[in-house]
């Protein structure tokens, strides 16, 4: 990913050629996205969570509110209850920086938990490690486990899957009580962005090949998935029931051309774009950065 992202997102946009349409009820999801320009061939480009608190300063209680909204959705789906209304109007003044617009969505959010409904939360590495124990506590507690991209000596490996778009594609599931994934109760799958839907359905169909259940709910902060039910009809396939849950839904047009488009951008950045980063030699200590500290008002 570039440093590139909210001061030329607009413009960003354009030269790209893409464009985002609000297709559903909840949040405007053009308030909740930015886009950044990536150096990575399988996808030019980043949408850019404002509420998910890993890519650009967010207020904590933003982050932690989003969360738990996304939580109540799970919650009502689980319940077989209609979805609770989304604050849309404070939460979007909260992205703008409203401070007493965070501070009152985050404790109306906190204020909604309900009761634990016996379901296991699963959050996708890296970018929705976070989001997945903000939306377990959103389910009263519920228990939260996330994948990781390395093994650890001690922990077996319980399960694995792949993410075909990333730059690394292997997940694999290292819980501390392997009969964690055996409960039978819901699994919730959150990520950030729900983009085709085949990391789920990946996800999914390995895990039912040695835990199956009955019902599957995917919950992410915006559903850009294209038009149609492959992730629902795939997970049908296998027996089981799959709900989708999101704060806002949205269509994203991107042009045949992308590729060359975005290659054009980062040539035209070169040194504004941020180098990759380079191992230290053998041997040596990697240097330590300088930090820099801010108050930022939270």
């Amino acid at each position: 990913m570039t440093g590139i992202t909210s001061e030329r997102r607009a413009p960003l946009a354009e030269r790209l050629g893409i464009r985002l349409r609000d297709v559903g009820a909840g949040a405007d999801p053009a308030v909740l996205l930015g886009l950044a320009l990536r150096r990575n061939p399988r996808r030019a480009q980043l949408l850019v969570s404002q509420v998910l608190g890993k890519h650009v300063p967010t207020d904590p209680r933003l982050v932690r509110a989003a969360g738990l909204l996304l939580g109540g959705l799970v919650a009502d789906t689980l319940a077989g209850t209609p979805l609770r209304p989304l604050p849309v109007a404070g939460l979007h003044a909260a992205v703008r920086g409203d401070r007493e617009a965070a501070a009152q969505l985050h404790a109306e959010a906190e204020q909604a938990i309900g009761r634990e409904p016996g379901a296991l939360v699963l959050g996708f590495a890296e970018t929705a490690t976070a989001l997945s124990h903000c939306v377990a506590e959103g389910l009263g507690g519920a228990a939260c486990l996330h994948s990781t991209r390395r093994p650890v000596p001690g922990y077996a490996v319980a399960g694995g899957f792949t993410e075909e778009h990333s730059h690394a594609t292997h997940h694999l599931l290292l819980p501390a009580d392997p009969a964690l994934l055996h409960s039978g109760g819901p699994l919730v799958l959150v990520d950030d962005e729900l983009s085709t839907g085949r990391t789920a359905l990946n996800t999914i169909t390995a895990l039912h090949r040695t835990a199956p259940r009955e019902h599957y709910v995917v919950a992410a902060l915006v559903d850009v998935r294209p038009a149609g039910n492959e992730l629902v009809d795939g997970v049908a396939a296998l027996g089981a029931r799959l709900d989708v849950v999101a704060l806002a839904r949205a269509a994203i047009e991107l042009p045949a051309d992308l590729a060359d488009r975005a290659a054009a951008l980062r040539a035209e950045f070169g040194d504004a774009l941020p180098p990759p980063p380079v191992p230290p030699p053998h041997g040596r200590e990697p240097r330590v950065p300088t930090v820099a500290l801010a108050d930022l008002g939270w």
